[in-house]
């Protein structure tokens, strides 16, 4: 993220690799994925910080890294090959067939040191063709060999960094299990009212293993520039 001081808005279900943030409120948002129950290692251990009195410099998210709000699909290459030269050379390019968004992924070894690789994936408005939101995951399905303490480790890592900043009076949440089964471990909006959302998101038990045995799951990071209106396919009032 780019905050002061830096993973596409949520629905149901384009390809796994390229949703955007899951069990959101909002109306329209983008798909992300469906989960089980989500793991209790993941749980943050106290809720984050709640607003702006209880830290000193203002979130700002605007996009991911050099990758801004805005930006074109030129330009958005571009950012990433200075990001991440290596994995540039290796974009995948997709559509998403309900909000017929493009999205453009990645994959980075150790963009968090030991939580294995992260898919990340740039969402392309449906209308505008300009960036409009960042998710990044680890874990099942991006990495499947990821350890769930090295994941839960991630987790508090980047809730403690986003509780130490200032976020709009009112809007931080964590802590909280959502309907999809994923769980919240932070969510708060800037200024600007764009946002940044880490959710947990468990994965199926394998056949057979015992109640026991941790459950792998998978941990996504959504940087959204309009949580509540985003730029994706809809039918229009009155066509049908």
């Amino acid at each position: 993220m780019t905050a002061t001081a830096q993973p596409r808005p949520a629905a149901q279900a384009p390809p796994t690799q390229s949703q955007p943030a899951q069990g959101q409120p909002a109306q329209g948002q983008p798909a992300q994925p469906q989960a089980a129950q989500a793991p209790a290692q993941a749980q943050p251990a106290s809720p984050p910080a709640n607003d702006a009195a209880t830290a000193e410099q203002p979130a700002a998210i605007e996009g991911f890294r050099s990758a801004r709000f805005g930006m074109n699909e030129q330009e958005l290459r571009a950012a990433i090959r200075r990001d991440f030269a290596q994995a540039a050379e290796r974009i995948v390019s997709e559509q998403t067939p309900v909000e017929r968004t493009q999205v453009l992924t990645v994959t980075v070894p150790d963009l968090i040191p030991d939580a294995g690789t992260a898919r990340i994936s740039y969402i392309l408005g449906h209308r505008s063709r300009r960036l409009i939101q960042v998710t990044i995951l680890w874990g099942p399905p991006a990495d499947a060999a990821a350890r769930p303490e090295a994941l839960v480790n991630a987790a508090e890592a980047l809730r403690a960094h986003f509780g130490s900043l200032a976020w709009r009076a009112g809007s931080v949440a964590g802590g909280v299990a959502l309907t999809d089964g994923s769980t919240l471990i932070f969510r708060g909006l800037d200024a600007q009212g764009r946002m940044a959302q880490l959710q947990a998101l468990p994965a199926a038990a394998p056949a057979g293993a015992a109640t026991a045995t941790a459950r792998p799951f998978g941990l996504r990071l959504a940087y959204v520039a309009d949580p509540t209106n985003p730029d994706v396919f809809r039918l229009q009032r009155g066509q049908f």
